[in-house]
């Protein structure tokens, strides 16, 4: 038997069925956070205040942002390219 644990704070407006629909359609959000679930970055973090770990929580949404906002703007300047680029491993970017 397994679980699947969703936690959020707007059961006044939808039943628990629509939250999970929501949920399950933010493919791309889930994609973009999956580092931040990756053992390899998330371990016991031990903080005496609350609010450094907000802080903290703070700070890797930030970083995510800047992360997306190079993305796409990678994307954006390999859509102009007239030749491919030749990427690690000699594989083309398009």
């Amino acid at each position: 038997m397994s679980s699947f644990v969703l936690i959020t704070n707007i059961f006044d407006r939808y039943d628990a069925r629509s939250i999970l629909r929501e949920y399950k359609e933010q493919t791309v959000v889930e994609n973009r956070f999956r580092f931040i679930k990756n053992p390899l970055y998330v371990r016991p973090l031990f903080v005496k205040k609350n609010q450094k770990l907000e802080a903290l929580s703070y700070v890797v949404l930030i970083a995510l942002l800047i992360y997306m906002v190079i993305h796409i703007r990678v994307r954006r300047a390999l859509k102009e390219e007239k030749e491919p680029l030749e990427l690690v491993g000699k594989v083309k970017s398009f």
